[in-house]
């Protein structure tokens, strides 16, 4: 898929908005920027991301897709509150309890250990849910009851109607197949 962005391709930006566009517009509503407001600011954030994606190289100076993409929603958000503390407030009766409420959150640097296991967790599901028509319903299910649900490949076996190295074999397409799809972007650190 990174690749797959760095060479423009319309099919690999269209799955790339896919996978995160929930996850960075959930960031923007957490900064305190209403919901109207975060649609606008996550189409800049994604605009940004084409704009220096070929910057982006994953080693071990620089941190993951994740990041440098918290970074970016960051840096956005930012400005949305540098923008709309220029404008001009409405008068009103209530109008300093709009202000309050208004106020942005911190935004921090990084995301603390919590919220990036559940924020990495939503991108792996949500990654799962774009491959899952890939897959015949069997593979699926065995890969599904093993991986997500944690049961044995002996107990899935009995289940579907399966050997257990069918099994197996169905957890490793599912696998293989995720890790080839989203290679760059979905960081094996963020696999919790």
């Amino acid at each position: 898929m990174l690749q797959g962005m760095r060479d423009n391709d319309p099919a690999q930006w269209t799955r790339f908005v896919d996978l995160y566009s929930g996850l960075v517009y959930e960031w923007c509503r957490r900064s305190g920027i209403s919901s109207h407001d975060a649609a606008d600011v996550v189409q800049e954030v994604f605009w940004a991301v084409a704009s220096s994606i070929s910057e982006f190289h994953r080693d071990q100076n620089h941190g993951s897709f994740h990041g440098w993409l918290w970074g970016i929603t960051r840096h956005k958000s930012m400005d949305h509150f540098r923008s709309k503390a220029r404008q001009p407030h409405a008068l009103g009766g209530y109008s300093a309890n709009v202000q309050v409420q208004q106020l942005p959150q911190p935004f921090p640097e990084q995301p603390d250990a919590e919220t990036f296991c559940a924020d990495a967790r939503l991108i792996y599901l949500r990654a799962l849910e774009l491959l899952q028509i890939e897959f015949e319903t069997h593979t699926w299910q065995a890969f599904w009851r093993t991986t997500i649900e944690e049961a044995t490949a002996a107990q899935a076996a009995q289940e579907l109607g399966m050997t257990v190295g069918a099994v197996y074999n169905a957890r490793y397409k599912v696998l293989h197949r995720l890790k080839s799809e989203f290679a760059g972007i979905l960081d094996e650190s963020e696999n919790r």
